[in-house]
């Protein structure tokens, strides 16, 4: 694997669970106002529909913007942290049981070592920018979500 110059950040947010949470909701909204329409309620059915919907949608598009947000935070500290290094790391985000996680990607096994302190400092901003991800019981770990390694391993 050749390394660019530039960083590279392929972005693969999960949200599987809220998208399938949502899903459900619109079924069940769905077969409500069948049942519902059957029984001759058709205002309140159709109002109860309209209310539903606007909720899905207003959740969509607030959960869309943050993980958009947090997608650009997560480019500019990685942006920031690793501007001194020559060739700059590559970045790869995906999903892991519902968390992010991070790939940090650097050309040689040196460059890994010398880049130690910067690591630990990307590592802080990532658990800053995702200090509210998670539940009480299963909060983000920035040391679970972030593999730091070298091309060849």
């Amino acid at each position: 694997m050749k390394l660019n110059q530039t960083a590279t950040m392929k972005v693969e947010f999960h949200s599987g669970l809220l998208r399938a949470l949502g899903t459900a909701l619109a079924i069940l909204a769905v077969y409500c106002v069948g049942v519902l329409a059957w029984a001759r309620y058709t205002m309140l059915v159709v109002a109860g529909a309209l209310i539903l919907v606007g909720l899905f949608c207003g959740y969509f598009i607030v959960s869309t913007r943050r993980e958009r947000d947090r997608a650009k935070r997560v480019d500019a500290a990685f942006r920031e942290v690793y501007a001194q290094l020559s060739p700059l790391p590559v970045m790869e985000i995906s999903g892991a049981y519902g968390f992010p996680a991070f790939k940090i990607l650097f050309c040689s096994r040196p460059a890994l070592e010398a880049a130690s302190s910067r690591n630990a400092a990307f590592k802080s901003e990532i658990g800053k920018i995702y200090r509210d991800y998670g539940t009480r019981s299963n909060p983000f770990d920035a040391d679970r979500a972030l593999l730091f390694t070298y091309d060849g391993q």
